[in-house]
């Protein structure tokens, strides 16, 4: 038995079913108001850079949560709009951890 294809596989797994946990969690900005992540419309940015622009047009359309993949890069200042504006910033699935 290959142990380690298999240690990769629960890995991958584990991974998984923590960023779908993390995704459940509640969602609260500034505002007093709460709502999960299911509730809340998301926007899918698939760039390879990230501005604060692209994050700004996403919040005039109503989102709650942006997605953007593993792969592209975000600058600090569309992570700090993002951050006071009360957007979840959900990076490759795992939502991201500055924002808190």
């Amino acid at each position: 038995m290959d142990y380690e294809l298999l240690i990769q596989r629960v890995m991958e797994e584990v991974r998984k079913r923590l960023a779908e946990e993390e995704a459940k969690k509640a969602v609260c900005g500034k505002k007093e108001e709460c709502t999960t992540a299911e509730e809340v419309k998301r926007v899918a940015l698939n760039k390879k850079f990230i501005m604060e622009k692209d994050v700004r047009a996403a919040k005039e359309q109503g989102a709650g949560a942006v997605e953007i993949p593993g792969t592209s890069k975000i600058t600090d200042l569309a992570k700090e709009y993002a951050h006071e504006h009360g957007l979840l910033l959900i990076i490759d699935g795992k939502t991201d951890k500055a924002r808190r």
